[in-house]
């Protein structure tokens, strides 16, 4: 079984990004989902799934590597409020998925903001990617 969920995203993080606010939108997503015609989504699902297989196959035939990557810059989560104070550091986890990177703000420290990399590669590539000189000029290694 597969389903999409979502919920909005803010314009103003201050005001907007509130737990209460957030339960609220979250009720509403999960209502919206639950009010659809699965039939026709379970048909969309099964059509996205046969393109996926098809074209996980057409990239094996030409030996071609996959990379995924996306970003949360734009979402400031470590700025919600849960009603006790602001969390010191958000982030995301990644599963067993090989060739994934997801870019993240670094806690705000007294303004000074950065960009955190979660990369998975398979041991060779990250053995490579570690040792890369022109991005080791931009690391900082935990």
């Amino acid at each position: 079984m597969v389903s999409i969920f979502s919920s909005p995203i803010y314009e103003n993080y201050e005001r907007d990004l509130r737990l209460p606010k957030l339960v609220t939108d979250i009720r509403k997503s999960k209502h919206d989902l639950s009010t659809r015609n699965n039939l026709q989504e379970n048909e969309l699902v099964i059509e996205m799934l046969d393109a996926y297989k098809t074209g996980k196959l057409l990239l094996q035939q030409r030996n071609c590597d996959v990379n995924i990557t996306t970003s949360t810059l734009a979402f400031e989560f470590e700025k919600l409020d849960f009603g006790f104070g602001k969390p010191t550091r958000a982030s995301q986890g990644i599963g067993p998925i090989s060739n994934f990177f997801i870019l993240t703000n670094t806690p705000d420290d007294d303004h000074d903001r950065g960009v955190e990399a979660f990369v998975n590669l398979n041991e060779q590539d990250m053995s490579v990617f570690k040792n890369d000189k022109d991005l080791l000029q931009f690391a900082i290694p935990v």
